[in-house]
């Protein structure tokens, strides 16, 4: 058996910051992203096991016994709403199985609306397309003014996918028509198939930001009472509006956060919450920041009534020195360094905010040495605060806005084309960790070099106890330990069968110190 578990609402512990259960036992994630951006905007359930689009039973079993506890799963605007005012309950009890059937073997779901560049018309994904124009009167015609205008199908005002791939999808961010769109989407009036700055009749009748309202009040009265869902992730990746119109926006990060995404965050937040009180509002900061956030302490729903443990700052982890093949430009330290700093910065802006933290997205490596040097450093800091994470991604599902996208021979995922694993990183992402903490915890090190893992947390209620998982790639890790502090505060045992491994640490007295060193 591999444990199956009964699940209960995840909320955050306001003195700490963590994540917990009902009971109050605290839980640290290790995920990964599972996002399909195309139709069907889901992984598949239903099919055999495969390296590109499956989630099903064999691969819940599989990030099981690597000690995977969450997948951030991209649940597409597109998908829930085809058309203005309909919602696809068919495409959202296909979410439900997946989320159920990996609830049933201790994985938690975030559920993300996702997007990069924002629409199919741009060369990415996010709004459905009956919700925003493929141009604007008054806006430069994508994908000018940084690449000359790009062909459109004439039926379908779509651009070949081959196209698009030929740039990086990054820099259509930077297109006079994107950052237009997206700050249409902040601006609670807006109607995108409006001219921009002129006269004129709409084509449409909508207002985008109200239009995304009903999908996130529509997604959140559907999961409000599944008890495998964490929270909601509003937006992924947002950015800082036009960068022709408004190149300010992009210095001064913190004003903009204030002034434009957090209105805009508070009417998602009230749109969500007024439908399910049960799980966490997750939100990120402008993608570009390298400031401190400018976000109201408590963070957005703190001004229309929303508690903090209702609500998580998220925030990714790249670094952006990369070769064309995808790779960590050498010498090393030129990553190390930045991660260095984008962590230090979105920490110390979380702990400003007084809220919880999750890294739901770092990686997007490949599988060869550089780029696990490159994991390992980062997967190190996030270690010794015993922070959450998901790593992107686990497998492909035909992404087409990424470093490596479906053209590519090689992949950001866990598994290489013929399904065999890729080692090099698999073994970093699933080393061990203390995953269910019967106390409150203070450190989780990891030490790549001596392979040890050193905790550090204070005992909770007499006979319960703190669960560390190891996965497959782990296989012996456990059974020797030194104590620093506190031996006689817990008993270590290990738990172990073919298919799965566990150390236990039981408590023997309550709110003890206790630090140990595991290998």
């Amino acid at each position: 058996m591999l444990g199956l578990l009964s699940f209960q609402f995840i909320t955050v512990d306001p003195k700490t910051q963590r994540y917990m259960t009902e009971d109050g036992r605290q839980i640290v994630f290790h995920g990964m992203n599972a996002v399909t951006k195309l139709p069907p905007y889901l992984p598949n359930i239903s099919g055999p096991f495969d390296s590109e689009f499956s989630l099903n039973e064999q691969d819940a079993i599989f990030l099981k016994m690597h000690g995977i506890n969450m997948i951030r799963l991209g649940i597409m605007w597109p998908g829930v709403m085809p058309q203005q005012d309909q919602v696809n309950f068919t495409y959202l009890n296909e979410a439900k199985k997946i989320i159920d059937m990996l609830g049933k073997y201790g994985i938690y779901t975030l559920v993300d609306m996702h997007q990069d560049v924002l629409s199919s018309y741009f060369c990415g994904e996010g709004v459905p397309d009956w919700a925003v124009p493929y141009e604007r009167k008054g806006v430069p015609n994508f994908a000018k003014p940084i690449i000359p205008e790009m062909e459109r199908d004439p039926v379908t005002h779509k651009i070949a996918w081959e196209t698009c791939l030929k740039t990086n999808f990054g820099v259509y961010y930077e297109t006079a028509l994107v950052g237009n769109m997206f700050e249409c989407l902040y601006n609670q009036s807006c109607n995108p198939f409006a001219p921009f700055q002129q006269d004129g009749k709409p084509e449409k009748d909508l207002i985008l930001q109200v239009e995304m309202q009903k999908f996130w009040a529509a997604v959140a009265k559907f999961f409000k009472g599944n008890q495998f869902v964490i929270g909601y992730d509003i937006i992924n990746e947002p950015i800082a509006g036009d960068l022709w119109e408004h190149p300010g926006n992009y210095v001064n990060t913190g004003k903009f956060e204030k002034e434009v995404l957090q209105p805009f965050y508070q009417n998602m937040m009230k749109a969500i919450y007024a439908e399910d009180k049960n799980h966490i509002i997750f939100f990120e900061p402008v993608v570009s920041s390298i400031t401190k956030a400018g976000f109201d302490v408590g963070g957005p729903g703190a001004a229309i009534g929303i508690p903090p443990e209702l609500q998580t700052y998220a925030w990714h982890l790249y670094c952006m020195t990369m070769d064309k093949n995808g790779d960590p430009i050498q010498p090393k330290i030129l990553c190390e360094a930045q991660d260095a700093f984008w962590y230090s910065q979105r920490n110390n802006s979380g702990v400003h905010l007084g809220l919880s933290q999750f890294i739901d997205e770092f990686g997007a490596l490949p599988d060869d040495e550089i780029s696990r040097e490159n994991l390992e450093q980062q997967v190190s800091m996030f270690s010794k605060d015993a922070k959450s994470w998901a790593y992107w991604q686990y497998k492909p599902f035909g992404d087409i806005t990424t470093v490596f996208n479906s053209q590519s021979e090689r992949n950001e995922g866990m598994f290489n084309k013929d399904g065999t694993l890729q080692t090099l990183k698999d073994k970093i992402l699933t080393h061990p960790y203390a995953s269910n903490i019967a106390g409150k915890i203070q450190g989780a090190a990891f030490n790549f070099t001596t392979e040890t893992l050193t905790l550090k947390f204070t005992t909770g209620k007499i006979g319960t106890y703190t669960e560390v998982h190891i996965g497959q790639l782990w296989k012996g890790f456990g059974f020797e330990s030194i104590f620093i502090q506190g031996k006689n505060a817990v008993q270590i045992t290990v738990d172990a069968n073919q298919n799965y491994q566990m150390v236990k640490i039981t408590n023997l007295a309550e709110n003890q110190s206790v630090e140990v060193m595991i290998w």
